[in-house]
């Protein structure tokens, strides 16, 4: 499945992008999980289609995949909420007078 189709990525594109990850990577379930701050559980539950990743971690894992490159830095995630976050331009820096 090409990610790049579509504005929106739904959790089933992003559990699509996870697996084809993890098959062309070579990284355990364990590492990824790690990466991003999951329990390997976590991820073996998703990736079985016992569970569906909640709003923050479908966030979390599309950050991953985006950073990785298996996913489009256009797409946003398809959720019921509107989106929370913010821009961040690092911390202010105070000048002092010399």
């Amino acid at each position: 499945m090409d990610c790049s189709e579509k504005g929106v990525t739904s959790p089933d594109e992003l559990m699509t992008a996870l697996k084809r990850y993890l098959e062309q990577c070579g990284k355990t379930e364990q590492a990824v999980a790690s990466q991003i701050g999951v329990n390997r559980h976590t991820i073996a539950r998703w990736l079985s289609d016992k569970e569906s990743p909640k709003k923050g971690k479908l966030a979390l894992t599309a950050f991953f995949l985006r950073r990785a490159g298996y996913l489009t830095a256009s797409k946003n995630i398809q959720t019921s909420a509107a989106p929370e976050s913010k821009a961040s331009h690092g911390p202010k820096r105070s000048q002092k007078a010399a």
